[in-house]
C-alpha cells in the first residue's frame, strides 16, 4: 500500500517522469476522492531526489456525484418537512417525490416558462431559504404567503444539472493557485475539470501540458507524503462512488 507507479520520460532539456498515483494505493484515505499517497519509495536510484516543478497529465473518476447532495436534501413547507433521499433527479422525479412525501403539497410542476409552480393546501411559508432543498427548484430565498395564496411560483429556473465543473485540490504540491472550501477556508487546487460526460459515466480530462510544468518552485521540494482531493464548485468533496480516482502527474527534476 501507498506505492505509486513511475515511468522515466527523459526530454532534451530536462528530465521528467510520469506519476500514476490512484486511491486504492493511499496510505491513507477518507474517500476515494480524498487521499493521501506516500511518495517516500518511489524514486531509485539517481532519481530519489527533490522536484522543481510538477503538471497534471491526466485525471479520471466516475461522474457519480448526487444533484441533490444532503446540504440541499431538506425540504421545509410551513410545519412539513421532507427529506429526499441523497442521490441524483431529474426535475419532474424530484417534483414528484415531494407531491408523495408531503401532505400539504397537492401539485408541484413546470410550467410553459420552465419555472416550478408549487400549490399547497394552506398558506406556507418555504424555508429553509438560501441553502435549503427549495433554491435547487428556483426559491432562493425564504418565500411567505399570506391566506388565503397557497401558490408558489419560483423566481428562478430550476438547477437539478449535478456536477459541471471539478477541481483538483493538492495543499502540498501547489500553494499558488486558491479556492474556497466549504467551510470557507483557503485550499489549494492544481487544475480544474470540466464534466463532459452524463451522470453515471467516468470522466476524463487530459489537460495537454507537456511543454513546461504548470507548477514551479522557487526551490526544490522532497516528494513524501502527497494529498489529493477532489471538490465541486462550492468546495465539497466530490463523490466519486466505489472506483478510483486516479490522477497521472509529470514530475519535472
Amino acid at each position: 500500500m501507498g506505492n505509486v507507479t513511475i515511468e522515466r520520460m527523459d526530454r532534451p532539456h530536462a528530465r521528467t517522469r510520469l506519476a500514476r498515483v490512484a486511491s486504492r494505493e493511499a496510505l491513507r484515505k477518507v474517500s476515494n476522492s480524498e487521499y493521501t499517497i506516500d511518495f517516500g519509495n518511489a524514486f531509485p536510484g539517481s532519481y530519489n531526489r527533490s522536484i522543481v516543478g510538477v503538471s497534471v497529465e491526466g485525471i479520471g473518476f466516475n461522474n457519480v456525484h448526487p444533484n441533490v447532495p444532503e446540504k440541499y436534501s431538506r425540504f421545509q413547507a410551513g410545519g412539513f418537512s421532507t427529506n429526499v433521499p441523497v442521490g441524483y433527479y431529474s426535475v419532474d422525479e424530484l417534483l414528484q417525490y415531494l407531491v408523495a412525501e408531503d401532505a400539504a403539497l397537492t401539485s408541484a410542476v413546470v410550467n410553459a416558462d420552465g419555472f416550478v409552480e408549487l400549490v399547497f393546501t394552506i398558506p406556507v411559508t418555504l424555508g429553509p431559504g438560501g441553502r435549503g432543498g427549495w433554491y435547487l427548484l428556483g426559491f432562493p430565498e425564504d418565500v411567505n404567503l399570506q391566506a388565503p395564496q397557497t401558490t408558489h411560483t419560483a423566481t428562478k429556473l430550476p438547477n437539478l444539472n449535478g456536477l459541471q465543473v471539478a477541481y483538483l485540490h493538492s495543499s502540498v504540491l501547489v500553494d499558488s493557485q486558491h479556492a474556497f472550501d466549504g467551510e470557507g477556508l483557503l485550499v489549494s487546487f492544481m487544475t480544474h475539470i470540466p464534466i463532459t460526460v452524463p451522470f453515471g459515466l467516468q470522466q476524463t480530462y487530459d489537460p495537454k501540458q507537456t511543454e513546461r510544468p504548470s507548477i514551479a518552485y522557487e526551490e526544490e521540494v522532497t516528494l513524501r507524503q502527497v494529498n489529493f482531493t477532489l471538490r465541486d464548485h462550492d468546495g465539497d468533496v466530490v463523490d466519486v462512488g466505489q472506483s478510483d480516482m486516479w490522477v497521472v502527474l509529470r514530475l519535472w527534476f
